[in-house]
């Protein structure tokens, strides 16, 4: 999807909704919660004293994936409503592009488990967010570089007398 504006903040469907192959809110992509893990998930909202339960709907912004979130099966994770009113565990891939992964970034089943690649993916960085950064820092440092060059230049030509000293109002 392209990349969102800042006054519009991107929606869960927007990340796992129609761009991807499956209905997230139809599909069975994630484990089902059981009567007591709901229990437990709504136990632990209201103990932490979250004003809006850690439920995942499709025209709102997603909540922020952490490590925790997603990983932990005690009870404090994020769930997704389907349209049916069941709730479910997030698939791996819809974690990922929740978090901004590319559609293609895979964690490959034969090497890391589902609670691997959950802890991976909430523990990272969101990749546009990195991209950001590396950008803005790249932009900085090539300023200052510059900035370098041509404090260097100056002077290197004050020292070979071909600029007049600078006025210090003295």
């Amino acid at each position: 999807p392209p990349p969102p504006s800042s006054s519009t903040p991107p929606t869960v469907m927007d990340a796992i909704g129609p761009a991807t192959s499956f209905n997230a809110w139809e599909m069975e992509a994630g484990p089902l919660l059981t009567e007591a893990q709901i229990r437990r998930t709504v136990s632990a909202d209201n103990r932490s004293g979250c004003r809006r339960p850690r439920e995942l709907h499709p025209n709102e912004p997603s909540r922020t994936l952490t490590c925790t979130n997603l990983a932990n099966d005690t009870g404090n994770m994020l769930r997704l409503r389907m349209s049916d009113g069941r709730l479910r565990r997030l698939g791996v891939d819809e974690a990922a592009r929740l978090q901004g992964f590319p559609p293609d970034f895979e964690f490959p089943d034969f090497a890391v488990s589902y609670r691997q690649a959950m802890r991976a993916i909430g523990n990272a960085v969101p990749p546009p967010v990195g991209q950001a950064l590396s950008r803005s820092a790249r932009s900085h440092i090539s300023a200052a570089r510059d900035a370098l060059a041509h404090r260097r230049r100056v002077n290197r030509d004050l020292a070979a007398g071909q600029l007049a000293a600078p006025d210090r109002g003295c």
